[in-house]
């Protein structure tokens, strides 16, 4: 696994390629539209920071500039092939819980230090908490090789995954600051990319020159769009989980007298469940989001279950498999009021 080393395409490898705006991001709605420019003011305003930005090949760059006919978006792709490449020094902090993958996403950045040349990586340690006093390593081929290819978060650890406070806001801008640094890498979820966000936001307000990348990196696979076919873990997750259930499977179909009703990580959405019932096709699989919907209750959805049994039974089968998403019980509404009740009464 060490000496492995993940394809990319060509143009990344030689460092031929470029930055191109796109098209305008836009929002689902007005009220949506009225939310960004009320939480993000300065990021919703700047220009650059309102539109969709591939990394293509170079020679795609010029091409792709000529196909636009927006001034705007032409006026920001003149800027970004003018840009020079610099001497870079980029921060990363691993925010989110583990998932397969965290340790490629700094091989990646080792990668590009290589052939950007003159880039220094610093790696905070124990995640936003040592992120806030300074705690770094800079990452270097030497100090990095055992942990290529393997999972979680070793290397560099992790803790609470949140810079939300006024408190967490200011030390992050004095530590970008004080290490000087061109970028700042946060590898986590939703709450992570929307701390991001946020740090942008005061980052352009206050003309701190750090840019802030945020990179989805989860194995509930509850992030996506047309820019993010999947998160970083989600594919290595799911494989995983459909390995050991059709393990499973195979065990019940052999002994022919069990049923097996397995539990699967996902909180919400169900994504890890779809996929893993995709994957194997066991007998059922509880979609939360499908109970929802139809208001069901646990009386009905274990009625479904028992019936299913009894079909199966009746066919002289005696077995079975049945996959439940982690975070049903929250999208079932007499639970979730409970639910909201003990997290209110936790965080008191």
């Amino acid at each position: 696994m060490l000496l492995i080393k993940p394809k990319i395409p060509s143009f990344l490898e030689s460092g031929s390629y470029g930055c191109v705006a796109v098209r305008k991001a836009r929002a689902l709605n007005i009220d949506v539209e009225e939310s960004l420019r009320e939480q993000y003011p300065n990021l919703r305003s700047n220009p650059h920071s309102i539109h969709f930005v591939e990394i293509v090949d170079k020679k795609d760059v010029k091409i792709i500039h000529e196909l636009s006919d927006a001034k705007k978006l032409i006026k920001i792709n003149c800027e970004f092939l003018e840009h020079e490449r610099s001497a870079l020094k980029i921060g990363v902090v691993i925010c989110g819980r583990q998932a397969p993958g965290m340790h490629n996403i700094i091989d990646g950045l080792l990668r590009f230090a290589k052939n950007h040349g003159n880039t220094e990586l610093i790696g905070f340690t124990n995640g936003t908490v040592g992120f806030f006093s300074g705690q770094h390593v800079v990452i270097t081929e030497e100090n990095f090789e055992l942990y290529r290819n393997q999972g979680g978060c070793e290397y560099l650890g992790r803790s609470k995954d949140q810079i939300r406070t006024k408190q967490h806001q200011d030390s992050a801008l004095e530590i970008c600051e004080k290490f000087n640094l061109n970028g700042l890498v946060l590898v986590g979820a939703s709450h992570t990319l929307t701390d991001a966000a946020r740090l942008t936001d005061i980052f352009i307000k206050k003309n701190v020159k750090t840019c802030v990348v945020g990179v989805p990196s989860t194995i509930f696979g509850n992030i996506s769009g047309n820019y993010i076919e999947a998160t970083v873990g989600f594919d290595t997750a799911s494989k995983l989980y459909s390995q050991l259930i059709g393990n499973i499977m195979t065990d019940a179909a052999s002994a022919v007298k069990y049923w097996y009703l397995m539990r699967l990580m996902g909180g919400d959405p169900s994504h890890l469940a779809l996929e893993s019932a995709l994957q194997t096709g066991p007998n059922a699989v509880i979609i939360s989001e499908e109970s929802s919907r139809e208001s069901e209750t646990l009386y009905t959805i274990v009625n479904r279950l028992c019936d299913l049994i009894q079909k199966r039974h009746e066919e002289g089968k005696n077995f079975g498999t049945i996959l439940i998403p982690d975070g049903l019980l929250a999208h079932i509404s007499h639970y979730s009021f409970i639910i909201e009740e003990l997290n209110k009464a936790f965080s008191n």
